[in-house]
């Protein structure tokens, strides 16, 4: 089922071409009224120049010059990557303030309000800053408008571009099946990497407390300490949560734990910490793995990164959430999910960890 892609009907095409990827066609060449023979081979030296695809791991691109695509578009690339995902990539450049505008109508209109990255770009709402670059004035580079949408496992993403000026991009991701990783782990625990005791620390004065109580008890209390030396030579305030209102560390009490910085840190430290609990755990629990390239970004620029997130059961392996028979022991997380140079490690449960790890 093709659609005329190359005629006047525009953001109807579109319009189309969004639903029926939604009702589950997945020909994308058919759905472009194209063919993969006007798709020309990028060579190996292509790909290696471009440093994105290289961060990305992409495999092979597919480039067509030939064709004109949403009566819009002059360039499409179709990009694969190691992990079996295909990204389609539609590039122009254009002043066409009121196309533009249009075709975020219909995306908005077919897949819902999306999201964007507040903190780095606008919204496709903002229809004064698209006429703006349009006419090539911005004032922040946060003018630059981004919007994603998400379907299933596919995701729909406009971007109007500040580098290069009026740079126009509509892609589509599709995203391979995943097969969980479900294999115990045996490459040891962050423990390995940490060297702090909570016993020595507990027993000197907080830099800071903070008791939570319920029905008139503790219900837990918060420790912040100043931590010299640092972890992994990045993290220098350390947060205990103990679940008693005792100031000691007990390997049967309900205990947590948060490293952070206080003030600047090393970017270069931060991809160092992710790193190095993606060699010791793999695959998190939503099965991401390696850092890509725009997480790196997001890392150095200490903006809004969801992370990783290991969550273990009795066997240390990914708890499976759907099991009645699995109980989680503990849990480890790496984010910058609160506010600009958030970027924290956080193990729950570290008391269980302590338990089943630690060597006397």
């Amino acid at each position: 089922m093709a659609f005329n892609l190359f005629g006047k009907k525009k953001n109807a095409a579109l319009k189309k071409f969004v639903a029926a990827v939604k009702n589950g066609e997945r020909d994308f060449f058919s759905l472009l009224g194209t063919r993969p023979e006007r798709f020309r081979e990028a060579s190996f030296e292509e790909i290696m120049s471009n440093e994105d695809d290289v961060l990305a791991h992409i495999n092979r691109v597919q480039v067509n010059t030939n064709d004109r695509f949403f009566d819009l578009f002059d360039v499409c690339l179709v990009k694969h990557n190691d992990a079996g995902d295909i990204e389609y990539i539609f590039v122009t450049t254009t002043s066409d303030a009121t196309r533009i505008i249009e075709m975020s109508d219909v995306m908005f209109e077919e897949l819902g309000i999306g999201i964007y990255d507040n903190y780095q770009f606008s919204s496709f709402r903002e229809h004064d800053k698209i006429w703006s670059l349009a006419k090539g004035n911005y004032n922040e580079p946060t003018d630059a408008p981004m919007h994603i949408w998400s379907h299933e496992n596919i995701s729909f993403c406009l971007y109007y571009r500040i580098t290069p000026l009026r740079q126009f991009t509509f892609s589509i991701s599709v995203k391979a099946p995943e097969v969980a990783d479900t294999s115990v782990r045996k490459k040891g625990t962050i423990l390995d990497m940490l060297r702090f005791n909570p016993e020595t620390l507990l027993q000197d004065e907080p830099v800071h407390q903070q008791e939570e109580y319920s029905g008139g008890t503790i219900k837990f209390i918060d420790y912040t300490y100043a931590l010299e030396p640092k972890e992994w030579g990045l993290f220098n305030a350390i947060e205990l949560r103990i679940f008693s209102d005792k100031r000691a560390f007990n390997k049967f009490v309900q205990t947590h734990v948060t490293l952070f910085t206080a003030g600047p840190a090393d970017p270069d430290l931060k991809i160092k910490v992710v790193e190095d609990l993606y060699r010791i755990y793999g695959i998190d629990n939503g099965n991401s793995g390696e850092l890509e390239f725009y997480e790196r970004r997001k890392i150095e620029e200490g903006t809004f990164w969801i992370g990783r997130t290991w969550r273990f059961n009795q066997a240390h392996a990914p708890l499976n959430l759907d099991s009645k028979e699995e109980t989680m022991t503990y849990e480890v997380r790496v984010d910058n999910m609160e506010y600009t140079d958030s970027f924290k490690v956080h193990i729950f449960s570290y008391n269980e960890l302590v338990s089943l790890f630690a060597l006397d």
